[in-house]
């Protein structure tokens, strides 16, 4: 199983794992994590440092974020066949690799066999990339921000990119109601 293909469940349990182990009081990432929340002024943020977001058509890697040493800012390249969620999670995932690394200059590195926390920084930068996912906002400023195509396929998507078009700010999609599956549900792992 690789970490992109792990359920959240299966997320959850190898963080909270983590978290439990004797070691866990030494590991100031989850200080990091922590006292560094995502906002969408810190995408924003990202932005204007001239994070870049490209795209390619490879089937090997889903996603990666890269920045040379002499670079005031990052590239992120993402697989350019997925599909919309599994888009916004490796865009996630990859701004978290970013993101981390803009603030304090540990970007959490996962390359397996490049770095000794890589098999860890994998885990938390996935089980952190899914929970920003599924804020609207985050979401609605992720997409927007990198002009990404503002698609609904789930409650954190409908609630981030749906605008109001009664007065009575609730709005309308005539496949909502006869879709029972989509009511109220939020992706975590993309099912």
């Amino acid at each position: 199983m690789t970490v992109d293909q792990a359920s959240w469940q299966e997320l959850e349990s190898l963080v909270t794992e983590m978290k439990q182990s004797s070691h866990a009081k030494y590991d100031d990432r989850w200080e990091i994590i922590s006292d560094h929340p995502l906002t969408p002024r810190g995408i924003y943020q990202l932005h204007q440092e001239g994070l870049e977001l490209n795209f390619y058509r490879i089937s090997s890697t889903i996603g990666t974020y890269y920045k040379t040493p002499r670079e005031k800012h990052g590239e992120i390249w993402i697989n350019a066949n997925l599909e919309r969620y599994a888009r916004d999670v490796t865009l996630f995932h990859e701004v978290g690799h970013a993101w981390f690394d803009s603030i304090t200059g540990y970007c959490f590195p996962d390359q397996v066999g490049q770095h000794p926390q890589a098999e860890s920084n994998q885990i938390i930068i996935e089980w952190l990339a899914r929970q920003w996912r599924a804020t609207p906002s985050l979401l609605l400023q992720a997409v927007s921000i990198f002009r990404l195509k503002k698609d609904i396929y789930d409650k954190t998507s409908y609630e981030a990119f749906s605008k109001p078009q009664k007065p009575s700010r609730q709005v309308n999609f005539p496949f909502y109601e006869e879709c029972s599956l989509l009511r109220g549900k939020t992706m975590m792992d993309g099912t």
